[in-house]
């Protein structure tokens, strides 16, 4: 049996609102006459025809299907409610004939039988699919010359970081080296203001010899090849802290050392990033009576483990904590904490290589927390 469409005036104003803005080629036709009663713009779009060519008019006399192929579709209307034809030539706008996809569906209202006929121009439909896939190479292929533009840059950059390094090396040497010879040889002839000129002159070259050495790391570890191994980062915490001793002599510090998953690393890499880290933790503890710093691990995520280093120290500005880990980018001054503002930006470097992040949480006067992961992927059981 036919189907029955609805009566109500709200379901008869959002149908006529749905067809009326389909993209796909509407018309409906009364079944018994082919006479046809409405088209939405889709159809007349399709088409190139105006409604005053259509509407009121037969089926067969708008001109757009073959007489066999107005035979056949007409000929289903007797026996059937829906009916679909794959192949139907049509003549559409352009003027072009193509080759389309034709449903009927016949339904009944008041006791007469309409019909609906919609139109789908595979050609059309296949030409879309053409044009987003061209599009989407030309994507592809953009974003692949963009990527190796960008990689060309970064390898010229640390070239270029560790030419200028190693370039400023033999000058800095020469003003240090006859800095060091003034002050012996003429410290006894020179006057108390100039040997303190002498003493800023020195100073401030072991601080630039100190900038160049971190340049000189930070593009070696871009340079560098990882090479991977178990890495147990217990040990590797603890070698960090023999590293560091120098830093933590005469001080009281609180270490609260969790247990640490083992992972497949490049150690060396790695160790750099652990010092760097404690490091910072020490440096911004210093002002502190008795440090506190929490070292250990998480595995919240399926994906991957989180290692964190957690200190009582001076803490940061939440809002500035995107900064934190760019390189000669400091959020405490010089003179209130030593260092080049390269060492976090080491640690963002390494921890990327290795496929992880990194991120800090703080409070000014609150501590701090730095944390980096490393892909559940790359993590051996710990022992």
């Amino acid at each position: 049996m036919p189907t029955h469409l609805p009566t109500s005036a709200t379901e008869n104003d959002v149908l006529r609102e749905l067809f009326e803005t389909s993209s796909e080629a509407l018309l409906v036709f009364d079944t018994a006459r082919t006479s046809i009663l409405e088209a939405n713009k889709g159809f007349l779009d399709l088409t190139g025809l105006a409604t005053g060519d259509v509407c009121g008019r037969p089926l067969a006399d708008i001109g757009i299907f073959e007489p066999a192929d107005m035979r056949k579709l007409l000929g289903t209307l007797s026996g059937s409610t829906e009916a679909e034809f794959d192949s139907v030539m049509v003549r559409l706008a352009g003027p072009r004939t193509a080759q389309c996809r034709v449903l009927l569906r016949t339904c009944e209202s008041d006791g007469r039988r309409y019909t609906e006929l919609r139109i789908n121009d595979a050609t059309r439909r296949a030409r879309r699919v053409d044009e987003v896939r061209r599009q989407n190479e030309m994507l592809e292929q953009r974003v692949a010359e963009r990527t190796a533009e960008l990689e060309e840059t970064n390898r010229e950059l640390e070239a270029f970081s560790y030419s200028a390094s190693h370039d400023l090396r033999t000058p800095l040497r020469h003003v240090l080296g006859f800095a060091e010879l003034l002050q012996k040889e003429a410290a006894a002839e020179l006057a108390p203001s100039h040997l303190k000129h002498l003493e800023s002159i020195t100073g401030a070259a072991q601080r630039m010899n100190e900038l160049i050495d971190d340049l000189l790391a930070f593009s070696q570890i871009g340079r560098s090849e990882l090479h991977k191994r178990p890495v147990d980062l217990g040990a590797l915490l603890q070698a960090a802290r023999q590293d560091l001793r120098c830093e933590t002599e005469g001080r009281d510090i609180d270490w609260v050392i969790h247990p640490l998953p083992s992972v497949h690393a490049d150690q060396s890499l790695l160790r750099q990033a652990m010092v760097n880290l404690v490091s910072n933790a020490l440096k911004f503890t210093a002002p502190r009576k008795k440090a506190r710093i929490e070292i250990g691990s998480s595995s919240l995520d399926p994906d991957e483990a989180v290692v964190y280093i957690r200190d009582n120290g001076v803490g940061f500005d939440p809002q500035y904590a995107g900064k934190l880990f760019r390189v000669f980018q400091r959020l405490h001054h010089g003179r209130d904490f030593e260092g080049t503002g390269i060492g976090l930006a080491n640690v963002r470097q390494i921890i990327r290589r290795h496929g992880g992040r990194v991120w800090a949480e703080g409070k000014p006067g609150e501590g701090a927390t730095f944390y980096f992961t490393l892909p559940r992927t790359s993590l051996a059981a710990a022992p």
